[in-house]
């Protein structure tokens, strides 16, 4: 089983009107939200270790995990508002105002809820709420616990503007990536968290560093994987890109679906990964993300959709 923590975020999605008012219509989202539920609509078992609002907007992210069949074990109900979001797609990236103090994901321990069993292989995380206190220390402290007992997943997901201590930060992700197996982040992340080095190099510091897959996406050139034997370098999908929200967490989703289906969720196998195995998960992975981009919206897929458009 797969199972994600971090946040859950109403996003407000600005738009005009025709009589050129500016209204914001909510769309259920956030980066671990949005790679549970593609997770589970891949037809990987999943899991979601968060808090969820009892507040008007919790509601509707519920739904869609239960519809999807992701695990409930370890979702808190709260009573403490939910984060919300207010994005402007206008620019060449979504813009966003963070609305987060005191909510259900800032105040969230994960060491109330119960503890992850031995079927549970792959544990992500990653994405703003690293960067937020108390959270992400739990978080920290979280991941360095399971360690040793399942592969660690990271999508560094860099939000600059929500960024407050930017050295803490950069020494949390450094001690993060360390204890990941599995290290995701896109060309744009690594510009700030690596500015002036390749994607190549940088994901090839991951491995030498003890990870056994690195991924750095390159928007609509596709995506590079590393591993310890091997280098693939895979082409973008051909889409009319409606918008690109939920890209990064649909090809994450993609990713680690695809490590389930292919049996890849243990130490041994995914140290001997080949080739052949890196140039599929990121194909499939690939594909996923630019269904999502052809859409209106963080659209996640289900299987079917990605086996039909590959």
């Amino acid at each position: 089983m797969i199972v994600t923590s971090g946040e859950t975020v109403m996003d407000f999605f600005a738009e005009t009107t025709a009589e050129g008012a500016t209204v914001f219509r909510p769309v259920p989202g956030g980066s671990l939200f949005n790679v549970a539920l593609g997770a589970a609509r891949l037809g990987a078992p999943t899991g979601y270790l968060w808090a969820i609002s009892d507040d008007l907007f919790g509601a509707p992210f519920a739904a869609l995990l239960q519809e999807a069949g992701v695990d409930p074990r370890w979702i808190a109900r709260t009573a403490r508002h939910g984060t919300v979001a207010f994005v402007d797609n206008t620019g060449p990236t979504p813009a966003f105002t963070l609305l987060d103090e005191g909510s259900a994901g800032r105040l969230f321990d994960p060491q109330e809820m119960p503890p992850l069993g031995p079927q549970v292989s792959i544990l992500h995380t990653g994405s703003y709420v690293l960067a937020t206190e108390p959270v992400g220390s739990r978080l920290e402290a979280l991941i360095e616990r399971e360690a040793p007992n399942r592969l660690i997943s990271l999508d560094i997901n860099i939000r600059p503007g929500l960024i407050e201590d930017a050295a803490a930060y950069r020494a949390r992700l450094a001690r993060l990536i360390g204890r990941a197996s599995i290290v995701k982040a896109s060309e744009e992340d690594l510009g700030w968290f690596a500015p002036g080095r390749s994607p190549l190099e940088v994901a090839e510091g991951w491995i030498a560093g003890g990870a056994s897959l690195a991924v750095v996406t390159l928007g609509g050139d596709g995506a590079l994987a590393v591993c310890r034997e091997a280098v693939a370098q895979r082409p973008g999908r051909r889409v009319t890109v409606v918008d690109t929200v939920g890209a990064g967490d649909t090809f994450m989703a993609g990713l680690l679906a695809g490590l389930h289906h292919r049996g890849l969720v243990d130490r041994a196998r995914l140290d001997a990964l080949t080739l052949s195995d890196i140039a599929t998960l990121t194909d499939n992975a690939i594909a996923a993300a630019a269904i999502v981009c052809s859409r209106r919206g963080c659209a996640l897929p289900w299987r079917h959709e990605v086996a039909e458009f590959a």
